[in-house]
């Protein structure tokens, strides 16, 4: 049986692939490692990850479950305009997520973001990266 928030991160997944984006995008639901950061490069990387999983009894016969997914993007920025169409496309996934309701019958609580997610990777390797986390929750019972 797969865990539900494996299941959960292939339905953000899923949803990103079927957003209408500025830009060109194939988001793949993979595990970041530093591997896989050597492999950035001028195309849009979108990586998904389940991060957090937590159930919280609400009553007897009720419990809230919270899922976190974290959402990765990256590319190799060389210009502030360039940086500019990064911040646009994550603003733009992001509020993709508004009151989305999976299969679960959860529904998407928040989906934050910092804008940039590491200074020094833009610093010092020109990457952009950002993550955008994602707190879907669903009530049980």
């Amino acid at each position: 049986m797969t865990a539900p928030i494996i299941t959960i991160a292939e339905e953000v997944k899923d949803l990103i692939d079927a957003m209408t984006l500025s830009v060109a995008v194939t988001p793949e639901r993979v595990y970041v490692r530093d591997e896989r950061m050597q492999t950035i490069g001028n195309n849009v990387c979108v990586w998904v990850q389940p991060s957090e999983f937590e159930t919280e009894n609400i009553s007897r016969a009720k419990t809230k479950d919270t899922y976190i997914v974290d959402v990765g993007i990256f590319k190799k920025c060389l210009t502030d305009a360039e940086v500019d169409e990064m911040i646009n496309l994550a603003n733009e996934i992001r509020t993709g997520f508004e009151r989305h309701e999976y299969a679960s019958e959860a529904r998407t609580l928040t989906a934050t973001w910092e804008t940039i997610f590491s200074q020094e990777y833009l610093i010092e390797k020109n990457i952009f990266a950002t993550v955008i986390t994602v707190t879907i929750v669903d009530l049980i019972g």
